[in-house]
């Protein structure tokens, strides 16, 4: 691979990452040999502790798309404190780099987003003229190398977060709590479909409102932890009618007071330890909120202003401003198909 990347920058970015990968790695295998005997026993307890109403996942979820073998795996290479290493191996520019020597799909995505890059950075270029920064994103937020990776970067930024909340900052509780973040959508009359109402004080208070809901109410709502934002908490629920509710009271019970007492543990990304920081003293609690008529989530990356991407996480794939459609998977950290224009994918289209 070594020999295909001729520039000193991106071979010094691949030892680095080598480095990063064998250390955790020989780090973990110890660990991970010492409970090798007990591993049956963990999985055993863990199926049996994992939480329920897994049908009643929101499609758009990440968890959704796993197995029950999927969930025990990650829950074990979270317990190992892997899961971190891998992400950031996976989203590195070498490793999408190095694709692009063997895989067609992989070389005409990466050859598109080259070229899509160049034609959208004047435009991202001239919002940023005109773009104001809120002071508390500037903060410990210098950038010594146009080498940095995205996963650096959000390490840099999650950390100026916890240096912040150091300093008695609490910004980031409208990122990392959604009853919160609803509240202030609510204040700012962000058009959000409505909520039923925020439970911040006891399980069983936020229980007996939820086995009390009256019939006659607009369904489906959706069940979501105010505390447990990220995608592998699993912390969402769908409530399709109150009698559904009645028939599984048990199963909701054990559901809310699991993720009730439960602390967030950002276990996927390498800057965990700053992440779990930022989340540990948040108040547990839930939000009732009705859906939107159809599902839809689409997730936009905005720089200095300007949408660049958008992400339709129910068909996988990426939206780009040029009229194309790059089909991705939630499994895989590559695509699965060249870009095509998004005439051309009539469920999308």
């Amino acid at each position: 691979l070594k020999e295909h990347c001729h520039s000193e920058s991106i071979q010094a970015q691949l030892g680095e990452i080598m480095v990063q990968l064998t250390a955790a790695f020989a780090a973990k295998t110890l660990a991970a040999l010492i409970m090798l005997s007990s591993t049956a026993v963990w999985m055993r307890d863990t199926e049996q502790s994992a939480p329920s109403l897994a049908d009643l996942r929101p499609s758009g979820a990440t968890a959704a798309q796993w197995s029950a073998f999927d969930a025990q795996v990650k829950g074990l290479t979270g317990f190992l404190g892997i899961n971190g290493y891998i992400e950031a191996a996976f989203m590195h520019p070498v490793f999408a780099r190095s694709l692009t020597f063997f895989n067609g799909v992989s070389r005409a995505q990466y050859e598109h987003a080259q070229r899509y890059f160049e034609e959208q950075y004047p435009l991202v270029m001239e919002s940023a003229r005109n773009f104001e920064l809120h002071g508390y994103w500037s903060q410990h937020m210098k950038v010594h190398s146009p080498d940095m990776s995205w996963t650096d970067l959000l390490t840099r930024r999650v950390r100026s977060m916890r240096m912040q909340l150091e300093d008695g900052r609490e910004d980031h509780h409208v990122e990392k709590d959604k009853c919160v973040m609803l509240r202030w959508l609510e204040r700012n009359e962000f058009p959000i479909p409505k909520v039923v109402g925020i439970w911040q004080g006891k399980a069983e208070e936020f229980l007996t409102d939820l086995f009390e809901l009256p019939s006659d109410s607009s369904w489906p709502l959706f069940a979501k932890s105010c505390h447990l934002t990220q995608g592998v908490e699993d912390s969402v629920r769908m409530l399709r009618s109150q009698e559904q509710i009645l028939e599984h009271k048990e199963e909701w019970s054990a559901f809310v007071r699991q993720k009730w007492s439960k602390k967030t543990n950002d276990a996927d990304r390498i800057f965990s330890d700053d992440s779990n920081a930022l989340s540990r003293d948040l108040a547990p609690g839930f939000v009732l909120q009705h859906g939107f008529p159809s599902v839809v989530e689409f997730k936009v990356l905005v720089i200095w202003g300007r949408a660049y991407v958008g992400y339709l996480i129910e068909n996988e794939g990426l939206v780009c401003r040029d009229g194309t459609w790059e089909q991705g998977d939630r499994a895989r950290p590559w695509g699965t198909a060249a870009p095509v224009p998004i005439s051309q994918v009539p469920e999308v289209a």
